[in-house]
């Protein structure tokens, strides 16, 4: 969820980035621009696909969640947030 509200935000504000060949510095050392509209609709597909990983039935890491201190239910909350901002 991080590093999709990450992308987010640079999205927001400088427009197209790397994204897609942004991970792989070893092999691509100038990573191509992918258009804006393109990286916020795959956002949206990485925090369904992390939504669907989420039950708040279930404990989670208390001890090393530093945001949340390991509340799943507010990560949710979280996750749809960033669904609602990415709406365009």
């Amino acid at each position: 969820m991080l590093e999709v509200y990450t992308y987010q935000v640079l999205v927001d504000s400088f427009g197209n980035v790397p994204y897609t060949q942004a991970g792989k510095p070893e092999t691509i050392v100038l990573p191509k621009y992918d258009d804006a509209k393109t990286i916020y609709e795959n956002l949206i597909i990485r925090v369904n696909s992390a939504l669907s990983t989420l039950d708040s039935g279930y404990a989670s890491f208390e001890s090393g969640d530093n945001i949340y201190n390991g509340n799943v239910g507010d990560w949710i909350v979280f996750a749809n947030s960033l669904k609602l901002k990415n709406r365009n």
